[in-house]
């Protein structure tokens, strides 16, 4: 049975329930360290295979770089610039550009040569508030090297838009953690693995309710999926600042739990992206 961890923002009372093909927990009470989050109590659910990830009707196809056509790209970092001084570009038609601070370039050569942004404990890639994160659909993307692991119970963030409306992570077991949060509750999907010093493109997608999970690794155009069910709640968006390589403290919005590794080819889009249609936008072929 497939899983998905609740975790209350607002005092709810202890419960558990289930839906078709699905089950979740709720836990009561975020506690005030950045950590408390992390205790997802289904890591193990089973991967499904790729018929069984979910695909949204008539989503038109997706461009493998960054384009200004498709209203639904709101934010593609590419890194092409090598120096990577103190902005980062936006390629998608709103221009949210990223303010960088210890970032050093770095190369992706997974499924072909790219330039990449290379980041350390103290690096931070910053997006300021736009009300294009405030999505209630989303899919976020992006190809992951991670060089480290992160400690017991923590995470290396990758991106983080809105703290965790909607958000995507790498736990201490290397799996891709998905993330989305409504008024009172913080959802968390695990999901796929990725392995020390190899190229994964890590993706998240929502459309209410279901919440996915992807990890291509390592050139692989077929993916490791997980998805379960939220509620369905309206997201939260009251904030719509962003981090990309950490995750932004709930309480406070401080950058925390940076990611160690290299990250390139960041997406955002407001709406789910298919499996098919996550393949292309990372570049990679068989799709």
């Amino acid at each position: 049975m497939m899983g998905i961890a609740r975790t209350g923002v607002a005092g709810l009372y202890l419960s558990w329930l289930s839906v078709t093909a699905c089950s979740f927990s709720r836990t009561d009470g975020i506690r005030p360290d950045e950590g408390a989050d992390a205790r997802v109590d289904l890591e193990d659910a089973p991967l499904q295979t790729t018929a069984d990830a979910p695909e949204p009707p008539d989503a038109p196809p997706q461009q493998v770089t960054c384009t200004t056509s498709d209203a639904a790209l709101k934010l593609c970092l590419e890194f092409e610039d090598v120096s990577l001084a103190e902005t980062a570009l936006d390629g998608s038609a709103g221009a949210h550009h990223a303010t960088l601070s210890g970032v050093t370039p770095g190369m992706r050569d997974v499924p072909g040569s790219s330039h990449a942004a290379t980041l350390a404990t103290t690096s931070s890639i910053v997006l300021g508030d736009t009300p294009d994160f405030d999505v209630q659909a989303v899919s976020l993307g992006a190809w992951v090297r991670r060089t480290a692991t992160p400690s017991s119970g923590q995470r290396f963030g990758v991106i983080d838009i809105g703290r965790r409306n909607a958000g995507m992570a790498i736990d201490a077991g290397g799996n891709v953690v998905c993330f989305v949060k409504d008024a009172q509750t913080l959802w968390v999907r695990p999901g796929g693995g990725t392995a020390l010093n190899e190229w994964a493109f890590a993706a998240c997608t929502y459309s209410a309710p279901m919440l996915c999970a992807y990890s291509f690794r390592n050139g692989s155009a077929t993916p490791q999926v997980t998805c379960g069910n939220t509620d369905g709640a309206p997201l939260d968006t009251s904030d719509g600042v962003g981090a990309i390589g950490a995750l932004l403290d709930l309480t406070s919005g401080a950058l925390t739990q940076r990611f160690v590794g290299s990250i390139d080819a960041v997406r955002v889009y407001n709406r789910a992206l298919t499996q098919a249609q996550l393949c292309a936008s990372a570049g990679l072929s068989g799709c």
